[in-house]
């Protein structure tokens, strides 16, 4: 059915699409959190039909994405994602609608952009179409958003404390070292920061400090021979 007015025919399409929607459950659940929630592929697979009858279709627009690492509590290296994407729904006079959403993921592998765009993408059909649940009211909170009661993890705690400690030791041997560094011969301090440039970066580990340290005092101690 087209539109009879001058409305952009996408208010009429979206419309439809609404009327079409069923319900979609938390059937899908995060054995690690122990939450059940609905998975993006649940929403594709009752969605898609509705799109393709209503001659419905997306594309979207990357708005922004901020890139960056962080330690996990086991000391270990995940990347985090964040996403600000624009969809646009079209139908086929060409006119379209809009929902920019933002989608943000953590991941120990390579997975961290394409799980952001997915949990983006979910939550802009969810939200657009107002897509239910079959939960009743007093169950009605959206756990896709819940958090499970914090946990102690006693291991970890004494991992980050010697951590903490390390870190503090390896910052005073740095500041003794470059208490020694700076009456270095200019043209020695130019040949030490190219030669241990990790150490000035702050991405050195305490073996190379020590071999830092072992270079500097030698030179230091050579040149203080020279002035005697």
């Amino acid at each position: 059915m087209e539109s009879t007015d001058k409305t952009p025919l996408i208010y009429e399409r979206m419309a439809y699409v609404m009327a079409d929607i069923d319900a979609v459950a938390k059937d899908a659940k995060n054995e690690q959190q122990n939450f059940k929630f609905r998975s993006i592929d649940q929403v594709f697979n009752m969605i898609n039909p509705i799109l393709k009858k209503h001659q419905v279709f997306l594309r979207q627009e990357l708005l922004e994405v901020n890139k960056g690492e962080r330690i996990s509590g086991r000391g270990n290296i995940q990347y985090h994602v964040s996403l600000k994407i624009k969809y646009f729904f079209t139908t086929i006079d060409g006119s379209s609608l809009y929902n920019i959403v933002f989608g943000e993921s953590v991941d120990s592998g390579d997975k961290a952009a394409t799980k952001a765009m997915s949990f983006a993408l979910k939550y802009c059909l969810l939200q657009a179409f107002c897509i239910p649940t079959e939960e009743n009211d007093k169950d009605s909170h959206d756990a896709d958003y819940s958090t499970p009661e914090p946990t102690i993890d006693i291991e970890v705690l004494k991992q980050n404390a010697v951590e903490e400690a390390l870190e503090r030791q390896f910052q005073r041997e740095k500041q003794n070292i470059f208490k020694i560094f700076k009456y270095l011969p200019d043209e020695d301090q130019d040949r030490f920061r190219k030669e241990f440039s990790d150490v000035f970066d702050k991405k050195a580990d305490f073996m190379r400090l020590g071999e830092f340290f072992y270079e500097v005092s030698f030179a230091a101690s050579e040149a203080l021979k020279k002035k005697l």
